[in-house]
């Protein structure tokens, strides 16, 4: 690769070390090769209702062991254990985890709490979700955020496009806000 080709990877790298180092992106860690993806596996909308808040003061909150499993083998595949030093931003506390059971299924999703370790904002793409065997551990499938193409579901519900400026999770769109119609018809 040599010539104008050679200058463009080269500055698409620069920039994505430097994502990395500003921290504004988080570097994928190493995913052990033993788990085997099952594509079949559904992930549920974890942000379809409010989720029950564990830890908040006066609260007794009963977790039961095979779910505590599912949450471990989740944090260890996520933030693996590099000894030494690590930073704030790749400690297991300082994430968020939604947990959905389903029979023999644990679904969890990891997010990253900024505020943990005095961040505004949290990196891009910098969570993931997870299926989880309840009998076994086993991971059944892991999708990191960026990783996989945006789908709209089928039912039209949580996880459809937005209209700019707006949360569909939390606010009505404005019919302002909605681009205009293309002349194609699409």
């Amino acid at each position: 690769m040599d010539g104008k080709a050679g200058r463009m990877m080269k500055r698409h790298v620069a920039v994505a070390l430097g994502l990395v180092v500003s921290g504004c992106v988080h570097p994928l860690p190493a995913r052990p090769s033993a788990v085997e993806e099952d594509p079949t596996v559904v992930l549920p909308q974890f942000f379809a209702q409010p989720p029950i808040v564990l830890g908040a003061p006066g609260q007794t909150a009963a977790l039961d062991g095979v779910t505590l499993r599912a949450l471990s083998v989740v944090v260890d595949d996520f933030l693996p254990s590099r000894g030494g030093e690590v930073p704030c931003m790749d400690r297991p506390e300082a994430h968020v985890y939604r947990v959905i059971r389903e029979g023999d299924l644990i679904f969890i999703r990891v997010d990253e709490n900024p505020t943990f370790c005095g961040r505004p904002h949290g990196r891009l793409d910098s969570g993931a979700k997870y299926a989880v065997r309840g009998s076994d551990g086993k991971i059944l499938r892991r999708v990191l955020d960026g990783a996989e193409p945006y789908v709209a579901p089928e039912d039209g519900g949580m996880g459809e496009p937005g209209a700019p400026g707006v949360s569909p999770a939390f606010e009505q769109p404005d019919p302002s806000l909605s681009p205009p119609p293309s002349r194609d018809g699409g």
